[in-house]
This record gives structure tokens, sequence and C-alpha cells, in this order.
């Protein structure tokens, strides 16, 4: 990067990366919340609910095919990075 610039051809791909970290973020979040409201509701012998909207929601965002994506085009530029990494190897 020069001058606070992506380089031609990054753009894209870079927004599409951000899009799926943060919705896996989200996601995680959610599932934290579901399991602590879960751990609540079991202690106090209530019948637990769960809402998994959001996981639904997301599911055009973080999916095998937006992941694979972002591999190949982490691979193709040859950009090592922890966050894909197990998923990189072959």
């Amino acid at each position: 990067m020069s001058q606070n610039t992506l380089p031609e051809g990054y753009q894209e791909e870079s927004e599409r990366i951000s899009r799926y970290i943060t919705g896996i973020n989200e996601i995680l979040y959610e599932i934290d919340a579901m399991l602590n409201q879960l751990t609540n509701d079991i202690s106090k012998e209530d019948i637990p609910s769960v809402n998994i909207g959001l996981l639904n929601e997301k599911s055009d965002v973080v999916n095998g095919r937006e992941q694979k994506k972002i591999e190949d085009f982490l691979e193709s530029k040859d950009i090592d990075t922890k966050a894909f990494k197990d998923s990189l190897k072959k």
C-alpha cells in the first residue's frame, strides 16, 4: 500500500473479507449471548428458548462459498494470514 490506498483489484476483495469477518464476529457474539441465556434459563429451571435468527441473516455473508472466494484471493496474492491459515493448507 502506498499513500494509504489499496492496490488495483484489492478493493472488492478487502470489502468481502471485512463483511465476512464482521459477520463471523456478530455470529460468535450472538452464540455467546444465546449460550449465556440458555445457561441462565436452565439454572432457573425454565424451559430454554433459542433464537437463531441472526445465523440465518448472516448465511449470505458467512458461508463456504464466500470463504472459498476469500481463500482463493489470498492464495492468488500470496497473502499469509492467521485468520484463514488452516483452511488454506492443502
